[in-house]
């Protein structure tokens, strides 16, 4: 508006010729003023105005906002965050340690349709039942070392299900008894992928204060896992063989361990959020707990100045030891 105000006024000057006695100071032309200057100021004001509103409207807030990253950094969009990734992984954990029990259990379920079709005597089956056992046992220590090792409890917890779910695939394969203790003893060695990866992803996503809850829901993947298999397993074996038994936990275990190598996440810290105990801090206004350790390791000194260290025997240390005495 003013730049087509300031060009009409200095339109009408320059068709005048001369200034105008009632005309501004400002816009009056002498005779031998060019009529393009009046032009180029008011092009320049308007250029002027125009940054004015441009700067004013990058530096205001869309009233609806649909991009994430207009909230991204505050704290309420941190905790969405943090609660939705903690949530697919726990029920990945749920949904997938179940599925371990669909593999670790389908054995036990299809043994009388095996022993109906092959004749095999109940001695080779339970031989079969009793080793599996023994590689369950040493394959937890080997799962949680590989944990700390490859740092990934995700990757342990995903490649032992698709794993477990080969081994069931292969048990069906063959026909003998050395076949099949073979592959059993295999699916022993990665049902422990399971347990423990899970352990080390509870202590990642939830604080000390409510960890035990949520180790105790966790732990009720096992009933369902222990629910399923007899409808699974059992049905399918009875209606098309064992061999089919067999595969079917084997082929869910395939696909879940794909699904939860993909949805499920380590740790807060690898996504960029809190840590746990920082993210609760955070929500319920306390102290962290690396907050609280700091403050400990500060008043302990001042508490325990001029007092004269105590010493303790050997003996009343592990007398001491509830441990022991269990």
């Amino acid at each position: 508006a003013e730049a087509r105000s300031l060009l009409g006024r200095g339109q009408v000057e320059g068709n005048a010729g001369a200034p105008h006695a009632s005309a501004p100071m400002g816009f009056a032309l002498s005779s031998g003023m060019p009529f393009f200057v009046p032009a180029a100021i008011a092009a320049a004001c308007a250029s002027s105005r125009s940054r004015q509103l441009f700067d004013r409207r990058k530096h205001s807030r869309p009233l609806f906002s649909t991009s994430p990253a207009a909230d991204a950094g505050t704290p309420s969009s941190t905790n969405r965050r943090f609660v939705l990734n903690r949530s697919i992984t726990f029920a990945g954990m749920m949904l997938g340690y179940a599925t371990y029990y669909l593999t670790r259990l389908s054995y036990s379920f299809v043994g009388p349709a095996m022993r109906n079709e092959l004749g095999l005597s109940i001695l080779q089956l339970g031989a079969l039942s009793s080793i599996f056992p023994l590689a369950y046992m040493n394959s937890k220590f080997i799962a949680g070392v590989l944990a700390d090792v490859l740092g990934s409890p995700v990757l342990i917890f995903s490649l032992g299900m698709m794993l477990t779910g080969v081994c069931n695939i292969g048990f069906t394969m063959g026909s003998t008894v050395p076949w099949f203790t073979f592959w059993w003893i295999l699916n022993g060695l990665v049902q422990g992928c399971g347990g423990t990866p899970c352990g080390k992803m509870l202590v990642n996503w939830y604080p000390t204060v409510t960890r035990g809850r949520w180790w105790s829901t966790w732990n009720a993947s096992t009933n369902i896992g222990g629910f399923l298999i007899p409808l699974i397993a059992g049905s399918i074996a009875a209606r098309y063989g064992w061999r089919w038994g067999m595969r079917a936990p084997g082929v869910i275990a395939l696909a879940m361990g794909v699904l939860c190598y993909f949805t499920m996440s380590d740790s807060p810290e690898k996504l960029g959020l809190p840590s746990a105990e920082d993210q609760h801090a955070a929500k319920t206004g306390g102290a962290s707990e690396s907050e609280e350790a700091t403050k400990k390791d500060v008043a302990e000194p001042k508490a325990n100045e001029g007092a004269e260290p105590k010493e303790e025997s050997k003996w009343q240390m592990l007398l001491g030891n509830k441990f022991l005495l269990c």
